[in-house]
């Protein structure tokens, strides 16, 4: 990095650049002037001299005297320079000549020619007698007294060269009193207030008139205005500040508020399902036993149609249900290994009826190359599948739909679905919206066809959750084809699909037993009750759960359904009360939660409050046997302890 010099050392630098240089071209031109001039007045003085001596020897010369001619020429040994003089005949010939000791200067022979040679100059003058030549004079010197000189005003040039120099040095002092020092207090000013960020501070000699005193005038005009910008900024901070504060009290009570709908919404869902579930368990259930007995035909009919209006509302509380768990960000996977080609053939036993009431075809295909038994979450997926279908049924009117399975074109793992139908179809610029919640491709079609607008949302939000995606390629009046890929897990080679046992077959060891059921409602009670004496089982029916305390206090259970929500104790309360009195005893009976509530976190609630099982209303009797069945070691454990009263086994 080059090192820039103080504007001291430039000034210096810039006067003694500038003021040396005036000085050498003014010195080195007179010293030209001077050289030039002394050599012309040495010529002068030469041709003077030259002039003298010839006055003076024309008489020697005519007389022939040599010796009388020397002494005149040796006199002009007194001027200092000469080296040699000469006289010569008027035809040219030397006469006589001088020169001066230790010279090597030599004698021409005839008149040489005059001027200026190397370092002497030579002078040759007529002696002129009675008008005529009488003969010449030759006079030689040196340039020693103008060497001399010249060393001399060198000299003088030198002393005025270093006395300029240190004049300049002198007023280079002042003027760095005059412009650096304000210059170098400016530049201290200027880094004190950029590190102490203190725009109060000033530079001096603000007054002074010159250019300095503007730009420190300028310089403190820019830190006020600085001072003043840093005021107004403190001042904008200090209000941005409390508008922040003020905002963010506002957004963290609109947050609040909005958790706390957010939590009134989903309580009110929670129990609105659990209103509108429970008379639909005794609807649903009742419905169910009816149809067992022997009814006419018409009677059959009427039930039939109450059993698919009921299933049909039942599809509208789960996709409301459904949609606000996904609302929320609170649905999850649940991941196991399942047959996907037959929950296939399931889902087209499940939709088959409503493909023939409106006499189209239902058909589907599974390629060969897809794998038989793969790890997914068979409930979600099917509920894709099962939306997807039910709506290409709902929307086509004559022709069919059909489904097929393949894998994906890039990846083994990816399960790709096709669901086509010749239905309505649905215009371009609205095939994207038709998976948005609540939205149809044509608002008059919820009047004819029905429906929510969440089936097609619900089975977008799932396929997203799966890792997979959905799209659509649809003609209006052709119909329309919907695609879902959704990536699976390949189940191992030795995996075996566990193989249910019909709830109407009883298996070897099959025990009758002796179920306490707590629940309010008289029309659940009575269903869940006739399902459980059909199939063999003693009930004893209760309504509160303090009641059932005391039930079991005074008798011996295999098994507890204990609903939720009753009076007076609930069945959380009394489940609690149950766990913690079976720390006394050692005893553990199966608890079955048996209840409307249909949220995952209402599951693992009541989970983790002591219950062993789970059991959502409506119900129907193969999900009552099967939740049974699946605690059978729990209850034959209980039924076997050898420390329980003979009663009690």
């Amino acid at each position: 990095m080059k090192l820039a010099m103080s504007v001291r050392a430039k000034l210096l630098t810039i006067l003694m650049v500038t003021s040396g240089a005036a000085v050498l071209l003014a010195s080195g031109a007179n010293f030209l002037y001077e050289s030039r001039t002394m050599l012309r007045v040495m010529g002068e003085d030469l041709g003077s001299l030259a002039d003298i001596a010839g006055a003076n020897s024309v008489a020697a010369m005519a007389f022939g005297d040599v010796q009388a001619s020397k002494e005149i020429l040796a006199a002009l040994a007194l001027k200092p320079g000469v080296n040699a003089a000469a006289l010569y005949e008027k035809d040219g010939r030397l006469f006589t000549s001088f020169q001066r000791s230790k010279s090597e200067e030599s004698i021409p022979p005839r008149v040489p020619m005059p001027g200026v040679s190397g370092d002497r100059t030579m002078v040759v003058r007529p002696m002129m007698l009675s008008g005529e030549v009488a003969g010449f004079v030759y006079i030689s010197s040196d340039h020693s007294e103008i060497v001399r000189h010249q060393i001399q005003s060198a000299w003088l040039l030198l002393a005025v060269m270093l006395g300029t120099m240190f004049v300049l040095y002198l007023l280079s002092l002042t003027l760095q009193r005059i412009i650096s020092v304000p210059i170098l207090a400016l530049a201290n000013t200027a880094r004190e207030v950029a590190e102490t960020k203190n725009y109060a501070l000033r530079a001096t000699d603000a007054e002074r008139g010159d250019e300095i005193g503007a730009l420190v005038h300028n310089f403190n005009g820019m830190i006020a205005q600085m001072e003043d910008h840093e005021s107004r900024l403190l001042g904008h901070g200090e209000e941005l500040e409390r508008e922040v504060a003020a905002r963010t009290s506002e957004l963290a009570g609109a947050k609040q508020r909005a958790e706390v709908a957010n939590r009134a919404k989903s309580e009110f869902l929670a129990n609105m399902s659990h209103e509108i579930r429970t008379p639909m368990n005794g609807v649903i259930g009742m419905t169910a036993l009816v149809l067992q007995t022997d009814v006419n035909a018409e009677q059959r009919g009427y039930l039939e149609i109450v059993e698919s209006s009921a299933d049909s509302l039942l599809v509208i509380i789960d996709d409301i249900l459904d949609f606000s768990k996904m609302e929320a960000g609170k649905l999850s996977l649940d991941p196991i290994e399942f047959d996907m080609p037959a929950r296939i053939d399931d889902i087209m036993r499940l939709l088959a009826p409503r493909a023939a009431q409106k006499r189209i075809g239902l058909g589907h295909k599974v390629a060969a190359n897809v794998p038989t038994h793969l790890i997914g979450d068979p409930g979600r997926w099917r509920q894709i599948i099962v939306n997807l279908v039910g709506n290409a049924i709902k929307f086509t009117e004559r022709g069919h739909v059909t489904v097929c399975v393949e894998l994906g074109a890039t990846d083994s793992g990816v399960v790709h679905i096709s669901v086509a139908d010749t239905g309505i179809g649905i215009p371009a610029n609205k095939q994207s919206a038709i998976f948005d919640s609540f939205a149809q491709a044509d608002t008059s079609t919820t009047r004819r066809f029905g429906g929510t607008g969440l089936g097609l949302s619900i089975a977008s939000q799932l396929t997203r959750l799966m890792g997979g995606r959905i799209w659509v390629n649809s003609v209006p009046g052709i119909g329309s084809t919907f695609h879902v890929e959704i990536p699976f897990q390949i189940a191992p080679e030795n995996w075996l699909p566990a193989t249910p046992t019909p709830a109407s077959a009883q298996p070897a060891g099959f025990r009758l037993l002796r179920v306490l059921l707590a629940e309010d409602n008289p029309v659940n009670a009575l269903l869940a009750s006739v399902l459980l004496r059909k199939a063999g089982h003693e009930v004893t029916h209760v309504v509160t759960g303090r009641r059932a305390l005391d039930a079991l206090a005074m008798n011996p259970f295999d098994i507890i359904l204990m609903d939720v929500q009753m009076p007076d104790m609930d069945g959380m309360e009394a489940t609690g009360e149950i766990r913690r009195s079976e720390m006394r005893t050692g005893q553990h009976i199966p608890i079955v939660a048996f209840t409307a509530h249909a949220m995952a976190e209402d599951r693992k609630r009541f989970l983790a409050a002591g219950a062993d099982g789970y059991l959502t209303k409506p119900f129907t009797p193969d999900q009552l046997h099967a939740v049974i069945d699946s605690l059978r070691s729990l209850i034959d454990a209980h039924i076997d302890r050898p420390d329980l009263p003979a009663s009690a086994a």
